[in-house]
Protein backbone atom coordinates (compact mmCIF):
# COMPACT_ATOMS: atom_id res chain seq x y z
CA UNK A 1 0.00 0.00 0.00
CA UNK A 2 2.79 2.26 1.13
CA UNK A 3 3.99 1.61 -2.28
CA UNK A 4 1.22 2.19 -4.76
CA UNK A 5 0.68 5.20 -2.73
CA UNK A 6 4.32 6.78 -3.04
CA UNK A 7 4.05 6.04 -6.91
CA UNK A 8 0.44 7.85 -7.35
CA UNK A 9 2.00 10.67 -5.68
CA UNK A 10 4.22 10.71 -8.17
CA UNK A 11 2.00 11.10 -10.82
CA UNK A 12 -0.01 13.51 -9.74
CA UNK A 13 3.31 15.36 -9.01
CA UNK A 14 4.90 14.47 -12.71
CA UNK A 15 1.37 15.76 -14.29
CA UNK A 16 0.30 18.94 -11.87
CA UNK A 17 4.07 20.31 -12.63
CA UNK A 18 4.45 19.27 -16.79
CA UNK A 19 5.86 22.33 -17.61
CA UNK A 20 5.43 21.63 -21.42
CA UNK A 21 1.51 21.51 -21.46
CA UNK A 22 1.43 24.62 -19.03
CA UNK A 23 4.15 26.81 -21.41
CA UNK A 24 2.25 25.77 -24.57
CA UNK A 25 -1.14 27.02 -23.10
CA UNK A 26 0.77 30.09 -22.46
CA UNK A 27 2.15 30.41 -25.61
CA UNK A 28 -1.24 30.05 -27.09
CA UNK A 29 -3.28 32.40 -24.91
CA UNK A 30 -0.01 35.35 -26.03
CA UNK A 31 -0.40 34.85 -29.20
CA UNK A 32 -4.41 35.11 -29.18
CA UNK A 33 -3.50 38.81 -26.55
CA UNK A 34 -1.21 40.24 -29.57
CA UNK A 35 -3.74 39.75 -32.23
CA UNK A 36 -6.07 41.57 -29.83
CA UNK A 37 -4.07 44.40 -29.09
CA UNK A 38 -3.80 44.91 -32.55
CA UNK A 39 -7.49 44.85 -32.84
CA UNK A 40 -8.16 47.05 -29.98
CA UNK A 41 -5.59 49.72 -31.57
CA UNK A 42 -7.20 49.55 -35.01
CA UNK A 43 -10.96 49.56 -33.46
CA UNK A 44 -9.56 52.82 -31.48
CA UNK A 45 -8.20 54.13 -35.32
CA UNK A 46 -11.55 53.56 -36.96
CA UNK A 47 -13.81 55.31 -34.20
CA UNK A 48 -11.48 58.59 -34.31
CA UNK A 49 -11.85 58.42 -38.07
CA UNK A 50 -15.78 59.45 -37.69
CA UNK A 51 -18.84 59.78 -35.90
CA UNK A 52 -19.75 57.17 -33.51
CA UNK A 53 -21.71 56.20 -30.89
CA UNK A 54 -19.45 57.85 -28.37
CA UNK A 55 -19.94 61.32 -30.37
CA UNK A 56 -23.70 62.28 -28.58
CA UNK A 57 -22.12 60.99 -25.13
CA UNK A 58 -19.30 63.90 -26.06
CA UNK A 59 -21.01 66.12 -27.09
CA UNK A 60 -23.49 66.00 -23.70
CA UNK A 61 -20.20 66.55 -21.89
CA UNK A 62 -19.46 69.96 -23.64
CA UNK A 63 -22.93 70.96 -23.28
CA UNK A 64 -23.20 70.32 -19.49
CA UNK A 65 -20.57 72.27 -18.86
CA UNK A 66 -21.64 75.23 -21.06
CA UNK A 67 -24.87 75.07 -18.88
CA UNK A 68 -26.90 74.08 -22.06
CA UNK A 69 -29.36 70.77 -22.32
CA UNK A 70 -27.02 67.86 -23.51
CA UNK A 71 -30.39 66.43 -25.34
CA UNK A 72 -30.72 69.21 -27.78
CA UNK A 73 -29.25 68.57 -30.81
CA UNK A 74 -26.17 67.63 -31.31
CA UNK A 75 -25.25 68.89 -35.11
CA UNK A 76 -23.12 71.73 -34.36
CA UNK A 77 -20.69 69.62 -32.01
CA UNK A 78 -20.34 66.88 -34.64
CA UNK A 79 -19.77 69.45 -37.14
CA UNK A 80 -16.71 70.95 -35.21
CA UNK A 81 -15.47 67.95 -34.39
CA UNK A 82 -15.71 65.91 -38.09
CA UNK A 83 -16.41 68.57 -40.13
CA UNK A 84 -17.62 67.52 -43.68
CA UNK A 85 -21.36 68.44 -45.13
CA UNK A 86 -23.63 69.19 -42.70
CA UNK A 87 -26.80 66.56 -41.68
CA UNK A 88 -29.97 67.30 -43.69
CA UNK A 89 -31.39 66.37 -40.04
CA UNK A 90 -31.83 66.69 -36.12
CA UNK A 91 -29.11 64.77 -34.31
CA UNK A 92 -30.72 63.74 -31.26
CA UNK A 93 -28.33 61.56 -28.20
CA UNK A 94 -30.85 58.44 -27.25
CA UNK A 95 -28.81 57.68 -24.22
CA UNK A 96 -30.36 57.46 -21.12
CA UNK A 97 -29.00 60.52 -18.91
CA UNK A 98 -27.86 57.94 -15.83
CA UNK A 99 -24.97 57.83 -18.66
CA UNK A 100 -23.87 61.07 -17.75
CA UNK A 101 -22.53 60.50 -14.59
CA UNK A 102 -20.03 57.75 -16.26
CA UNK A 103 -18.70 60.02 -18.36
CA UNK A 104 -18.83 63.48 -17.29
CA UNK A 105 -15.29 63.20 -15.69
CA UNK A 106 -13.81 63.06 -19.56
CA UNK A 107 -14.61 67.13 -19.69
CA UNK A 108 -11.06 67.59 -18.64
CA UNK A 109 -9.48 65.41 -21.12
CA UNK A 110 -12.26 67.20 -23.89
CA UNK A 111 -10.95 70.34 -23.07
CA UNK A 112 -7.16 69.43 -23.04
CA UNK A 113 -7.30 67.01 -26.26
CA UNK A 114 -10.90 67.49 -27.59
CA UNK A 115 -12.41 64.65 -29.20
CA UNK A 116 -9.48 62.67 -29.56
CA UNK A 117 -8.97 62.46 -25.70
CA UNK A 118 -12.25 61.99 -24.93
CA UNK A 119 -12.75 58.97 -26.86
CA UNK A 120 -8.89 57.54 -25.85
CA UNK A 121 -9.76 58.04 -22.41
CA UNK A 122 -12.68 56.14 -22.04
CA UNK A 123 -11.30 53.65 -24.40
CA UNK A 124 -8.60 52.86 -21.74
CA UNK A 125 -11.39 52.63 -18.89
CA UNK A 126 -13.61 50.22 -21.46
CA UNK A 127 -10.31 48.18 -21.53
CA UNK A 128 -9.91 48.27 -17.52
CA UNK A 129 -13.24 47.19 -17.16
CA UNK A 130 -12.76 44.62 -19.24
CA UNK A 131 -9.62 43.22 -17.62
CA UNK A 132 -11.44 43.26 -14.55
CA UNK A 133 -14.35 41.16 -15.71
CA UNK A 134 -11.74 38.38 -16.75
CA UNK A 135 -9.78 38.80 -13.59
CA UNK A 136 -12.43 38.33 -11.05
CA UNK A 137 -14.08 35.72 -13.42
CA UNK A 138 -10.50 34.08 -12.98
CA UNK A 139 -9.83 34.98 -8.98
CA UNK A 140 -12.98 33.49 -8.01
CA UNK A 141 -12.36 30.47 -9.68
CA UNK A 142 -9.47 30.21 -7.75
CA UNK A 143 -7.04 30.97 -10.91
CA UNK A 144 -3.68 31.24 -10.32
CA UNK A 145 -2.19 34.26 -12.28
CA UNK A 146 -5.43 35.68 -12.26
CA UNK A 147 -4.44 39.31 -13.11
CA UNK A 148 -1.81 38.41 -15.94
CA UNK A 149 -4.03 35.84 -17.16
CA UNK A 150 -6.68 38.10 -17.22
CA UNK A 151 -5.17 40.92 -19.16
CA UNK A 152 -4.44 38.23 -21.58
CA UNK A 153 -7.57 37.50 -21.54
CA UNK A 154 -8.98 40.73 -22.09
CA UNK A 155 -6.79 41.30 -25.36
CA UNK A 156 -8.20 38.12 -27.03
CA UNK A 157 -11.58 38.59 -26.09
CA UNK A 158 -11.08 42.28 -28.20
CA UNK A 159 -10.94 39.73 -31.11
CA UNK A 160 -14.54 39.39 -30.77
CA UNK A 161 -16.49 40.82 -32.96
CA UNK A 162 -19.36 42.42 -30.47
CA UNK A 163 -16.24 43.41 -28.18
CA UNK A 164 -14.45 45.29 -31.11
CA UNK A 165 -17.77 47.26 -31.98
CA UNK A 166 -17.80 48.39 -28.07
CA UNK A 167 -14.29 50.23 -28.33
CA UNK A 168 -14.49 51.23 -32.15
CA UNK A 169 -18.09 52.65 -31.08
CA UNK A 170 -17.13 53.94 -27.12
CA UNK A 171 -19.75 52.27 -25.86
CA UNK A 172 -20.84 52.08 -22.41
CA UNK A 173 -21.57 48.33 -22.71
CA UNK A 174 -18.70 46.95 -21.15
CA UNK A 175 -18.33 49.41 -18.03
CA UNK A 176 -21.96 48.36 -17.34
CA UNK A 177 -21.15 44.94 -17.13
CA UNK A 178 -18.74 45.66 -15.09
CA UNK A 179 -21.15 46.39 -12.43
CA UNK A 180 -23.38 43.39 -12.38
CA UNK A 181 -21.08 40.75 -13.28
CA UNK A 182 -17.74 41.45 -11.32
CA UNK A 183 -19.39 43.43 -7.96
CA UNK A 184 -21.46 40.23 -6.99
CA UNK A 185 -18.66 37.98 -6.67
CA UNK A 186 -16.87 40.66 -4.34
CA UNK A 187 -19.22 42.01 -2.50
CA UNK A 188 -20.39 38.57 -2.05
CA UNK A 189 -17.27 37.49 -0.48
CA UNK A 190 -16.51 41.20 1.30
CA UNK A 191 -19.81 40.17 3.27
CA UNK A 192 -19.01 36.69 4.15
CA UNK A 193 -15.26 38.23 5.66
CA UNK A 194 -17.05 40.72 7.60
CA UNK A 195 -19.43 38.28 8.96
CA UNK A 196 -16.36 35.90 9.85
CA UNK A 197 -14.56 38.57 12.22
CA UNK A 198 -16.77 41.59 12.41
CA UNK A 199 -20.33 40.68 12.53
CA UNK A 200 -21.69 42.27 16.31
CA UNK A 201 -24.49 39.86 15.72
CA UNK A 202 -21.88 36.68 16.04
CA UNK A 203 -20.49 37.98 19.23
CA UNK A 204 -21.12 36.65 22.52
Amino acid sequence: MRLMSAAAQRRTRRTSTNPTSGGLVWIGIGLLAAAGLWQLITAWQEGLSGGRDFVQDYAAIIKVVDGRNPYEPFNDVSQAVFGGPPHRGQLYSFHAPTSLPLLIWLWPFAKVWGYSGAFLAWGVVNFVALWSICWISLRVTGARWAGVAGLLAAFSLVMLPAVYECFEEGQLNIVWRLGWWGAGPHAAKAARDWQACCSPWDSP
